[in-house]
């Protein structure tokens, strides 16, 4: 039966995890804990045909596992970074797990999954050294914290990212994919 539900979210230690609940809300398929403690999962998706599922959020955390990475490292100065992991449908496997972050603090908010399984991550970078690519929408932060917009495709591979923010900060909280 189609139709299970993904949940995220942390208990009262400093523990971040995921669940999938089956589709008719009597069991519990698996619970997956992420990383050492530092992490937060602030957003979830799951790729409709494949079952994969990936996540984004928030981390302090020097040891983030990463697996085919843009970026292996979390920049030391930084006060909080973003991250995006993708796993199997059955959370037993990484497919791949990134830092997204530059030097102040950025926070990851939100994913969602194009027709290939792709990652669009949403979030608000207060980094000059955010990741950009060449041809950015707007390539520079702009006054404040700001909000980014960044494409992986189905693997991990860094395939765009953009500030998109006015003069007095901005804070980008979701993301949506056409079904185009």
């Amino acid at each position: 039966m189609a139709g299970a539900a993904y949940v995220q979210g942390g208990i009262s230690s400093p523990t971040t995890f995921f669940t999938k609940l089956e589709p008719t809300g009597t069991s519990i398929n698996f619970t997956k804990e992420f990383g050492d403690g530092k992490n937060r999962i602030r957003a979830i998706a799951v790729d409709a045909p494949t079952g994969d599922i990936v996540v984004t959020g928030i981390t302090t955390s020097q040891t983030l596992p990463t697996l085919h990475a843009f970026q292996n490292t979390r920049v030391p100065s930084s006060s909080a970074t973003g991250f995006v992991a993708k796993f199997d449908s059955s959370a037993n496997s990484l497919i791949y797990s990134t830092y997204l972050g530059g030097s102040v603090d950025d926070r990851s908010l939100a994913v969602a999954l194009d027709a290939t399984g792709g990652a669009i991550v949403a979030g608000t970078s207060s980094s000059p050294n955010f990741p950009v690519t060449p041809g950015a929408i707007q390539p520079m932060i702009s006054g404040g914290p700001t909000c980014f917009v960044t494409r992986f495709g189905t693997n991990g591979e860094f395939l765009f990212s953009s500030f998109l923010g006015g003069h007095n900060g901005s804070n980008c909280n979701g993301v949506a994919v056409d079904a185009s």
